[in-house]
């Protein structure tokens, strides 16, 4: 996968906007944003809704659909237009409850401490006779 760059804006870019960034007003530019409807949902297989500020990875192909390049009085400017058209999310990995942590632990725990199975029988001793068993 490709290094995810952060495309938040900078103190510069945020400067030179005509208007200053308000308390509601998000500081990545509306091009980066894209809304899934109940259809794309299913799609995806979100039956439930994720809680606002829950980050999913999102992989996407996206196809070009326009490109432009125009140079004028105040420089250079460019763009391109892509259109998604397959998209894939990761659900956040859930993290393991305090009750399977604990038995790894607990388990670990009684594994370090048990006295050494020697002979392999199960018995957790040495056989300390000569028959083997």
């Amino acid at each position: 996968m490709a290094d995810m760059i952060d495309m938040k804006r900078t103190k510069a870019e945020q400067k030179a906007r005509s208007k200053p960034t308000s308390v509601g007003q998000s500081q990545y530019p509306y091009g980066l944003s894209i809304s899934l409807g109940h259809s794309e949902l299913t799609k995806l297989g979100i039956d439930k809704l994720p809680q606002v500020g829950t980050k999913i990875h999102l992989a996407a192909q996206a196809h070009v659909v326009s490109v432009s390049q125009n140079t004028d009085a105040d420089g250079e400017s460019r763009r391109v237009d892509l259109e998604l058209r397959k998209l894939g999310v990761t659900p956040k990995p859930s993290a393991p409850s305090p009750e399977a942590t604990n038995k790894g632990m607990l388990g670990a725990i009684d594994k370090a401490l048990a006295p050494a199975d020697a002979d392999g029988d199960g018995d957790g001793a040495a056989d300390t006779d000569d028959d083997g068993d």
